[in-house]
């Protein structure tokens, strides 16, 4: 099963917030939608603002501590295999299900988040210029980019200056 996407977190948060007025509602669907940019979709870091806190600065330290000589155990992120779990770099990563060419199922290793993902692969380039993680992402784009375009065109939509 995938992690749970912006609509069931959505889902989620009126349902915790179904006895309380509309702008309660409203500004406690806000501070979700920015943890959940924040940690990646993961419920218990979501909801909970301790364990939310303890993620970000989790997450802040294992960026923090990358360096040459241990960027090769991000290796598996934009790959397809095992991830090792007893490591620290599996906090920044989700296993997403796609449908591969001839409707094989395959798993693949991606950033748990957009805003992780673009600092994790900042500083893989800082500290390794011959990492390969773009070209594995790019591999994927035919997975990512329908994320990308899920999250941008609505918007686009609804906005005036688009049309």
């Amino acid at each position: 099963m995938n992690c749970p996407d912006e609509n069931d977190v959505k889902a989620m948060c009126a349902w915790e917030t179904r006895n309380t007025t509309e702008e309660e509602q409203v500004e406690y669907w806000r501070r979700m939608h920015m943890h959940m940019d924040d940690v990646g979709p993961i419920p218990r870091c979501i909801f909970d603002d301790n364990k939310y806190k303890n993620r970000v600065e989790e997450i802040k330290d294992i960026l923090a501590g990358i360096d040459a000589s241990n960027a090769v155990h991000y290796g598996m992120v934009g790959g397809m295999g095992m991830w090792p779990s007893n490591d620290a770099p599996h906090k920044l990563v989700k296993v997403l299900r796609l449908i591969t060419q001839g409707d094989v199922e395959a798993f693949v290793n991606l950033p748990v988040c957009f805003s992780i993902g673009s600092k994790l692969i900042g500083r893989l380039l800082e500290v390794d210029e011959e990492n390969d993680i773009i070209f594995r992402l790019l591999k994927y784009r035919r997975v990512l980019l329908p994320e990308l375009l899920e999250r941008c065109t609505l918007l686009a939509f609804l906005s005036r200056g688009f049309v």
